[in-house]
């Protein structure tokens, strides 16, 4: 599903314009001036650079120059961009990271360099509707970075809720004066004693603290920290509902909270999240060398879907975005185990390089180092090489999905993770009540999982693997047309979690 048109975020030339009327005399902009000028973008954008500083220039010309598909550049050089920052030809889309439009890029580089007018890719509409995405999450982010607990207070909490506090934490003298003042006394009593307001919460309430504390900073995506517990009374959420944040300045209390009372975040955070925020947070937290597992057992639902949400967020959390970085890291994340053959093809195609095969498994090494586990043929994800280690003895004559450019790639990388979690989560919880016995579960991946892996499967093919189960007396009594029902999920779905190469048909089913 495409992003709402009120929700993309693009620069335009009417935003130029309105930059140019803050340093240009209003006759220079007049609609006559305008009409009669040959060129009215050549000259707007001539107007716009001729204002911009010299470092200003000479970042957005090093990314000219040194860029290939998308150009993002760090927070350090996006302070310089004092005309480009007004218009959204430059967003901000992570702390430390912003993207420069694609767009105004080759239309600097044909007005003002002289060169090529097409030397960066008109993006296709998923990639924009991301860059939009990021934007307002990370927009959301900045707006909140620097957010008071009296700021927080009076947005959140009435006279009455204020006074309510006020009870239950025996703060005196908030029966006269105004809200203001009744602020100062909850806000004056927090600091004096934190922990006063911080403890007495369940462990699942300390969770998106513990996140906050990881991630250093006082929000976090929602799509990050989605069906999280919220009822910890400092937590809210932005206007469009994209993050949830807390005041910056109790993040102290809440990391020295954490500390005196020997809670590693890490303990707090999802299982598969611990691996991704373990490294980056030595030195800081405690370290963690075990996951604590013992609360989930072959039985566990969660546990047959972990692999994608584990994969998304290992990519997610990677910096690397070089036009190279993206290219290995959409390959793993579309196909899973990744033949190198196929890898250096789509490399020296889509770049119009000549690399050779040896050459590109040194490129993905280093591309995807933590991430990575090497095969002389493939290279592979070390999380479906931990969940189906014999993987690659089903990738004989399987065809992959071959896009037929760059943008394809990226598209088809996008389509992949629409809608799926959903419909194989809830396809294999069915099936995984279906059996009596734990151990049946290696069963179930055998027949439901790795079958489908060594042809593509069809809707003949149900009625078969139907009967296969009807014959298991570790099998629950069924209804046949429900587990056609939820199969058929898996033939048009499962495919595309990360475990094969795709057709073309199965990217077009999981589109619908």
């Amino acid at each position: 599903m495409s992003l709402p048109t009120h929700l993309r975020i693009e620069g335009s030339l009417s935003e130029i314009i309105e930059v140019l009327m803050k340093y240009e005399d209003a006759s220079t902009l007049s609609h006559d001036n305008l009409f009669k000028t040959k060129n009215v973008e050549a000259m707007l954008y001539q107007l716009f650079v001729k204002h911009m500083s010299q470092k200003e220039r000479q970042i957005i010309e090093r990314s000219i120059k040194t860029s290939e598909y998308m150009t993002f550049i760090e927070e350090k050089d996006a302070q310089h961009m004092q005309l480009l920052a007004q218009t959204h030809y430059l967003l901000p889309i992570q702390k430390n990271l912003n993207y420069i439009d694609n767009e105004f890029l080759n239309n600097y580089n044909y007005y003002i360099l002289n060169g090529s007018p097409t030397k960066f890719p008109e993006l296709a509409q998923t990639a924009k509707d991301q860059n939009s995405i990021k934007y307002w999450v990370e927009s959301g982010r900045r707006a909140k970075d620097n957010m008071t607990l009296s700021e927080f207070l009076d947005v959140n909490f009435t006279v009455n809720q204020l006074k309510e506090i006020c009870r239950t934490h025996k703060i005196k003298g908030f029966s006269k004066g105004p809200k203001k003042h009744i602020i100062h006394l909850v806000e004056q009593a927090f600091f004096e004693s934190p922990d006063n307001f911080i403890v007495g919460y369940s462990k699942e309430a300390y969770q998106l603290l513990a996140y906050f504390i990881l991630e250093n900073r006082n929000s976090i995506p929602k799509s990050i920290a989605e069906d999280l517990n919220t009822d910890f009374w400092l937590i809210d959420t932005d206007r469009l509902n994209t993050i949830y944040f807390i005041p910056a300045n109790t993040m102290k209390q809440i990391k020295d909270f954490f500390n005196t009372h020997k809670m590693n975040p890490l303990d707090y955070v999802r299982p598969e999240d611990q691996v991704l925020y373990q490294d980056s947070t030595k030195g800081t937290v405690k370290e963690t060398t075990e996951v604590d597992t013992s609360h989930y057992t072959a039985t566990d639902e969660d546990e047959a879907i972990n692999l994608e949400a584990k994969l998304e967020r290992l990519l997610a959390q990677e910096e690397q975005l070089s036009p190279e970085f993206e290219f290995f890291a959409v390959l793993l994340n579309l196909y899973g185990v990744v033949p190198y053959q196929f890898a250096t093809t789509l490399f020296n195609r889509f770049f119009n390089e000549a690399k050779s095969e040896t050459e590109i498994k040194t490129m993905a090494a280093d591309h995807l180092k933590d991430i990575l586990v090497s095969d002389n043929d493939y290279y592979i994800h070390p999380l479906i090489e931990e969940e189906y280690p014999d993987i690659l003895a089903h990738f004989e004559d399987i065809s992959y999905f071959v896009p037929t450019s760059y943008e394809a790639l990226l598209t088809a990388g996008e389509l992949d993770t629409l809608n799926t979690n959903k419909n194989i989560r809830n396809a294999l919880k069915f099936f995984l009540k279906l059996f009596k016995d734990d151990d049946m579960k290696e069963f179930l991946m055998d027949i439901i999982v790795l079958q489908p892996l060594k042809k593509h499967t069809d809707i003949t093919q149900l009625d078969h693997i139907i009967e296969e189960l009807a014959l298991e007396p570790e099998v629950r009594r069924f209804n046949n047309l429900e587990v056609k029902r939820h199969l058929k999920k898996l033939a048009y779905y499962l495919p595309l979690w990360k475990l094969r190469g795709h057709s073309q048909a199965e990217l077009d089913a999981t589109a619908r």
